[in-house]
């Protein structure tokens, strides 16, 4: 008798164990799922006159730590964070060189423009790195910098043609991640515009 009744204190103690386990799941709240975006700058315009410039481009580079596929947020005089729940589809280098080579291509600013492993001859090497690529929730504004440099590719002594920053900012309509990729797809539209009238004014260095 007092065996069956230890045994049966002992079921009462594992049944309301697992009770209060169920109870403390069916409150825990699941994590949220996390987003990946693309940027989308849109279609250029085509200038009056052709370029003819032909330019090959070189891999896109993006300073630390905005190489990350992570959002980058500022949220206070020198701080950051980045948003592990909300970032690019794949590495942003790779995203923002892509758009870089299809609008100096569909925009006309240029003859043509190909990346390093094409077979075909260039005026220049474009050379790109992005320096700032974040959210500035203090001025709540979307940022994108990018350094520029394009060097002729003639025999002889290096003669850099164009060397600039562009830099644009966009703001927010909120601070979604939505909100953020539809800013920077509008400040990076800018920059492109801004790039390839440059280079578009350019003509082919003499060889």
């Amino acid at each position: 008798m007092r065996c069956s009744r230890a045994i049966g204190g002992l079921g009462m103690m594992a049944l309301l164990c697992g009770s209060i386990s169920l109870a403390g799941c069916s409150v825990s709240q699941p994590f949220p799922e996390r987003a990946a975006y693309a940027l989308e700058p849109g279609h250029p315009e085509k200038p009056a006159s052709a370029g003819t410039l032909a330019v090959r481009v070189m891999p896109l580079r993006i300073a630390k730590p905005y190489d990350s596929q992570l959002f980058n947020y500022k949220v206070g005089p020198s701080q950051f964070t980045q948003d592990y729940y909300s970032g690019f589809i794949a590495p942003p280098d790779r995203l923002l060189g892509a758009q870089l080579v299809d609008w100096l291509n569909d925009s006309g600013a240029v003859k043509y423009a190909v990346p390093p492993g094409s077979s075909l001859d260039c005026d220049a090497n474009l050379e790109t790195q992005v320096s700032a690529l974040y959210a500035d929730h203090t001025k709540n504004t979307a940022v994108i910098e990018m350094r520029a440099l394009l060097v002729s590719d003639a025999v002889g002594p290096t003669r850099v043609l164009l060397q600039k920053t562009y830099s644009e900012t966009e703001p927010l309509a909120n601070q979604s991640p939505g909100a953020l990729v539809a800013a920077w797809n509008k400040a990076y539209r800018r920059l492109l515009e801004n790039l390839a009238a440059n280079l578009h004014d350019l003509s082919p260095p003499k060889k």
